[in-house]
């Protein structure tokens, strides 16, 4: 079986005006959930990421340098534009185009495209996939590129706000 993991940024600030949207960091309640929530991954869900991709937005990044410190995965952390700027189809685009080698990844991004692509591809109906939220599926394709959505199951979402408040 292959995972993937979907994980929205963690809380972002928005104290410091004059700041463009991808240069926001992590606020106060991200820079705790965000290590929680990789820590928490890592100690009950019995699988290593092997991968990490992130959108270029700093909050992303900083998202995803958690989990990257968390799981150590042997591939550098990926940033790819269209993570931030693109649609659905483009972040199951992103893994179908993975190596055979990669057995699990996460891809760290944004809203709405999450709650779009989680509704989509786990055939659910959420309003909101909160920050820091991680959605997990699984796959029984033989390789990425044999990635359907009929060959996708969303397993679970974890939330910070029901795992650690």
């Amino acid at each position: 079986m292959k995972n993937f993991f979907i994980v929205r940024h963690a809380k972002s600030s928005w104290s410091e005006l004059g700041l463009s949207d991808i240069e926001r960091p992590l606020n106060k309640r991200g820079k705790h959930d965000a290590p929680k929530m990789a820590e928490y991954l890592k100690e009950n869900l019995g699988v290593n990421i092997d991968y990490v991709i992130a959108s270029p937005a700093v909050r992303a990044q900083k998202t995803a340098g958690y989990f990257y410190s968390q799981f150590q995965p042997t591939k550098a952390l990926d940033t790819r534009r269209d993570i931030y700027f693109g649609d659905v189809d483009d972040y199951f685009e992103i893994l179908k185009s993975l190596d055979s080698d990669i057995f699990n990844v996460l891809l760290v991004g944004h809203n709405p495209l999450i709650t779009l692509f989680v509704n989509h591809y786990g055939k659910i109906d959420l309003e909101n996939i909160p920050t820091c939220g991680v959605s997990h599926f699984e796959t029984n394709a033989e390789s990425w590129n044999d990635l359907t959505l009929e060959n996708v199951n969303l397993l679970n979402i974890y939330l910070p706000k029901k795992l650690f408040y």
